[in-house]
């Protein structure tokens, strides 16, 4: 990191982000060209579960080459100078990297779907219906790399 004074030090504040930010930008390769997109996520033990269609753009280049980045954020507020380029923001931002596994068990593929139902609607104890598993891909990226990055404005 290139501004040591920037770096997020503490994997706690890390793993705070990473359970409280509401998107994911999930980085991918598809061969030489880069792919992202933003999703809804969960973080839970070390490692961020994404759900999806089973087909799809994200899915197709998975399967071709499961390596991931994924990248959350927290804008604060934009703090002015008197030069417009001297202007800053607050922010905290995660940079994390890992390789994307397929969940297949029913009862830990049901697990991070309620993990995800509770994180959006705030309602915890969700059962997720046996029978909608099969039409939905849960996928596991644990974090082997995370960098963390702050600001505080000043």
């Amino acid at each position: 990191m290139r501004r040591r004074e920037k770096e997020m030090k503490e994997r706690a504040e890390m793993e705070a982000l990473l359970r409280n930010a509401p998107v994911c930008r999930l980085g991918l390769c598809d061969g030489g060209r880069p792919y992202v997109v933003p999703v809804t996520f969960v973080y839970d033990g070390g490692a961020v579960f994404i759900h999806s269609a089973p087909a799809g753009e994200k899915i197709r280049i998975l399967k071709e080459n499961p390596r991931a980045c994924i990248e959350v954020d927290s804008i604060g507020k934009v703090i002015p100078a008197g030069e417009p380029c001297r202007w800053t923001v607050s922010y905290l931002s995660v940079i994390a990297q890992g390789t994307a596994e397929w969940i297949e068990g029913r009862g830990e593929k049901a697990r991070a779907l309620a993990a995800l139902v509770e994180k959006y609607s705030g309602q915890g104890g969700v059962e997720i219906p046996s029978g909608g598993l099969e039409d939905v891909a849960v996928i596991r990226i644990p974090l082997t790399a995370i960098t963390g990055k702050l600001s505080r404005g000043s």
